[in-house]
C-alpha cells in the first residue's frame, strides 16, 4: 500500500463543536436554536435567526475563549479510531481548519493532546482575525493532499474540483 496524505477538517469532522456552541448561543442571545436548524455554516445567513455577521463572529470568539467548554467537547463518533487507524497504517494525516490560530491554537492543541497526540504538530490554520485568509483548496494543493474530509460543502467542493478525492460529511448545513 502506498501511503497517502489525508487532509481533515477539525470542527464537526473530528471534534463536536456545534452543540456546545448552540448551548452558549442560547444563553447569550436567549434564543433556542437546534442542531437541525443549522442549515448554514455562517449562522447570520440562517433564515429567521436575525443576527448580524458581527454577532456571529462575536459568538464564535466567545466560544473559543471558553476553555471550560472546549476541553469538555467530545470527538465525533468514530473519528478518533478512524484517524488513528489511518496513521497506524502509515498515512500522513494533516488537520486543515478554518479556525483562527491566534484565538484557538492553545485549546486545539490541548484537545488533541488528549485524543490524538500524534496530530498536535500537524495543524494548518486557515483563519486570521475572524476571517478565512487562506483557502483550504490552496492548502490541499500546496501540501499535495490525496484525500480530503470536511463537513462544509463550501470548502469541500473547491477541493474536489481540483481533482482531489473529497468526502463530505452529512450534516444539516449540507442538506439545504
Amino acid at each position: 500500500m502506498i501511503p497517502k496524505r489525508i487532509g481533515v477538517d477539525f470542527d464537526e469532522t473530528i471534534i463536536a463543536t456545534v452543540q456546545a456552541s448552540l448551548d452558549l448561543f442560547s444563553q447569550t442571545y436567549s434564543y433556542e436554536l437546534t442542531y437541525d436548524q443549522i442549515t448554514e455554516h455562517d449562522w447570520y445567513r440562517i433564515a429567521g435567526l436575525n443576527i448580524s455577521q458581527q454577532d456571529t463572529l462575536d459568538h464564535w470568539g466567545n466560544f473559543f475563549s471558553r476553555h471550560d467548554i472546549h476541553s469538555a467537547l467530545p470527538p465525533i463518533p468514530y473519528a478518533i479510531q478512524t484517524l488513528q487507524q489511518l496513521i497506524d497504517d502509515g498515512h500522513d494525516v494533516i488537520i486543515i481548519t478554518a479556525r483562527q490560530q491566534q484565538r484557538s491554537d492553545h485549546i486545539t492543541r490541548l484537545w488533541l493532546m488528549r485524543y490524538l497526540p500524534s496530530l498536535v504538530d500537524k495543524i494548518v490554520y486557515c483563519g486570521v482575525n475572524d476571517y478565512v485568509t487562506r483557502e483550504k483548496y490552496e492548502v490541499c494543493r500546496e501540501m499535495n493532499i490525496d484525500f480530503f474530509i470536511d463537513d462544509n460543502l463550501d470548502y469541500a467542493l473547491p477541493v474536489a474540483q481540483m481533482g482531489i478525492t473529497t468526502f463530505l460529511l452529512q450534516k444539516p448545513c449540507n442538506l439545504a
